[in-house]
């Protein structure tokens, strides 16, 4: 079915590119008919050398100072719009940041750890990537790598119909496609689709992943500016059977025959599968009440309705390879739990915009939560866990906002005048000295409230149910950045008090200090956390070769080991590119070496869909080198990796979790195609 919808689309696009004129005017007006929020927006990408395609369908540099009445748009007429308003246009290009966000996520992965196979969980390695939000979450955060959230929708302004499709090979018997397809009906009016589906079976038992990410939506202003709309649906499931872990790490790290086929180890759990669905709808627009362009007067409103949920089970847990449950005792002899949640969320702001003032505004929010099982859970102790958790947010804030040549400031601030007590505080600056060099700061202050599985939770395991009143996390934060033409430096300094987390009540290890049984519930750490991080990135270009760079230390200062991270990681690329078959094909060749110290890593509970704290086995301090050709042809990139090639040389002591290792060598293949119709 999914490669059906994958088909549908290509040909939709191809019948919409009979059907819509190609709208020249586009380029008209641009940055005005875009823009939602008069925020300083990012300039174009600007497509670098690798890629001839300046213009579609031409390689002549001079196609650039191309008229709009010309045939051939230029690429960066193409516009993607991201949820904050940033435009960048369609790159093509074949670069090494573009290679390195060519995985599952399509983002750039360092700091963030894989495990065996595509479509699992990923194990944070950089803290400063843990995202805090003022509005509570679902939980099973874990899970929620491969789902799209509200920010990860960008939208789109094209002067012709414009699709991208990609390929990438998975571990075993299956594929990972992604589709997009968007066109203007005019100049006002966009809308898009896409489809991302992956399959994987994995390489060891019980390890299967099935994910379907369904996206559509457009956006609309009127032809006077005065109303301005973006709306996006999204459908998703991720299916992950969750074997637990391998059990007998000594025959892993041995990798001796017939261990060396992975589906020959045992795992803690053989039937077990997780289910994580989500529906969203989103709409923000907002309408200008005077004609004025100099002082303008917005209200702005901004709404989504969001139903998730989350199914674990297991059909007969007399299936475990030992006596001791992995999960602990449970009610029966079989496993259904299944939990919902409904998040509505209503913004609505009116908002002063000056040339030279820059713009004022105040906001209110409305926040409805309802957290529900289908059971009430009396426990042995006679705490009873209630079926649901139902309450309201209600939140006043306002913001500020200033964009000039080399200077942009913002500021907001949000107090919730609820029952249930948030705060948050933030603010961004940036001074660009010149072109090349700019100085970027931001400060964070939440006051959050604990996620939906840490207030309460329930299952037919026993040591599964909990109903809690933990005070919220305060945490504050400082990051800097300071960009040259030398070394791009960042840093980020967090202060945590009240730490929320969750972690292993067993008491009994192996002889690798891995628990017998994950007996896994949520804690509050009452003394407070540092935790500091500064990181380096530079690219050495020799010629046709180029090393490029990306080192990041890290340090913790805590009591107790509750925020556990390596204290040192890096990335090192050095590549070959040139232009082969009379300039035809653009070629990149290299080898990505990636290191990082050994460390407490979180353990993976699939019950909760997320990850606990462990301080009795230190896994890391291995390298993984991984060799890779990249090719572009016109608008096609076509990608060839194989990773982690020194597998059977360096030993078999890779982990991603205690018990859970990172994936052998493996030969991967890809391609991505833009479309320009």
């Amino acid at each position: 079915m999914r490669n059906l919808a994958l088909l549908c689309f290509f040909v939709f696009s191809l019948q919409a590119s009979a059907q819509v004129k190609r709208t020249d005017k586009l380029k008209t007006k641009d940055e005005k008919n875009i823009k939602i929020d008069n925020t300083k927006v990012n300039q174009p990408v600007n497509n670098s050398s690798n890629s001839n395609n300046t213009t579609i369908g031409s390689t002549n540099s001079t196609s650039k100072t191309k008229s709009a009445n010309d045939s051939i748009a230029p690429i960066d007429w193409y516009k993607i719009i991201s949820y904050d308003n940033k435009i960048t246009a369609v790159d093509t290009s074949l670069t090494i940041k573009k290679f390195q966000q060519l995985n599952f996520l399509g983002r750039d992965m360092f700091g963030l750890q894989s495990l065996s196979n595509d479509g699992q969980t990923y194990n944070i390695l950089d803290y400063s990537l843990v995202k805090n939000n003022m509005i509570p979450s679902f939980g099973f955060s874990s899970k929620q790598w491969n789902y799209y959230q509200i920010e990860d929708i960008n939208y789109y302004k094209v002067p012709t119909p414009f699709t991208e499709l990609s390929y990438r090979s998975v571990v075993k018997q299956g594929q990972n496609l992604n589709s997009l397809f968007t066109t203007n009906f005019n100049e006002r009016t966009n809308v898009f689709i896409g489809y991302r589906a992956l399959r994987s079976l994995g390489a060891y038992m019980n390890e299967l992943n099935s994910i379907g990410n369904f996206k559509f939506g457009g956006s609309y202003n009127t032809k006077n500016e005065k109303y301005f709309l973006q709306t996006n649906f999204v459908f998703q499931d991720i299916m992950n059977q969750e074997n637990g872990g391998i059990t007998d790490i000594d025959l892993f790290e041995s990798s001796d025959a017939p261990y060396n086929n992975r589906e020959r180890l045992n795992v803690y759990s053989r039937n077990a599968n997780s289910m994580f669905k989500g529906t969203r709808a989103f709409l923000n627009h907002k309408y200008k009440f005077n004609n004025s362009t100099e002082n303008e007067i917005w209200l702005k409103h901004k709404f989504y309705y969001q139903y998730q949920s989350n199914a674990f089970s297991q059909a007969d847990l007399s299936t475990f390879d030992s006596d001791i449950r992995y999960f602990g005792n449970s009610y029966s002899n079989s496993v259904r739990d299944k939990v919902r949640f409904k998040n509505f969320y209503n913004q609505l702001a009116l908002a002063y915009s000056s040339a030279t003032l820059g713009e004022l505004s105040f906001m209110a929010e409305v926040s409805n939560f309802d957290y529900y099982y289908n059971s009430i859970v009396v426990k042995q102790n006679s705490e009873i866990v209630p079926a649901s958790l139902k309450y309201d947010l209600v939140t006043l804030g306002g913001s500020y906002a200033i964009n000039k040549e080399q200077f942009s400031f913002n500021a907001e601030a949000r107090q919730s005048i609820s029952e249930i007590a948030t705060t948050e505080l933030k603010a961004d600056v940036i001074y660009s000295l010149n072109e090349k060099y700019a100085i970027k700061a931001n400060y964070h202050f939440l006051s959050k409230i604990p996620e939906m599985t840490q207030q309460m939770f329930q299952s037919t395991y026993m040591n599964y149910n909990w109903i809690n009143n933990f005070s919220n996390e305060k945490i504050q934060s400082v990051t800097a950045e300071l960009e040259n033409p030398y070394v791009n430096l960042s840093g980020n300094f967090q202060l945590i008090h009240d730490k929320i987390y969750f972690s292993n009540n067993d008491t009994q290890f192996d002889a690798y200090g891995n628990a017998l049984q994950q007996l896994v519930s949520p804690k509050q750490y009452a003394k407070p956390i540092s935790y500091f991080n500064i990181k380096a990135q530079r690219e050495f270009k020799f010629g046709k070769f180029a090393l490029d760079n990306t080192l990041m230390f890290q340090q913790v200062a805590q009591d107790e080991n509750i925020v556990n991270v390596p204290n040192f990681i890096t990335r090192n690329t050095i590549y070959y590119s040139d232009k082969v078959f009379k300039n035809a094909l653009f070629l990149q060749t290299g080898i990505v070496f990636k290191y990082h110290t050994k460390y407490y890593a979180n353990e993976y509970n699939p019950i909760l869909g997320d990850y606990f704290v462990q301080d009795t086995r230190k896994i890391g301090g291995f390298p993984t080198f991984d060799f890779f050709v990249n090719a572009k042809i016109k608008t096609a990139r076509i990608y060839l990796n194989l990773e982690h090639f020194n597998s059977g040389i360096t030993g078999h002591n890779y982990f991603a979790t205690p018990t859970r290792p990172f994936t052998d060598m493996r030969l991967r293949f890809g391609i991505v195609w833009d479309f320009f119709w």
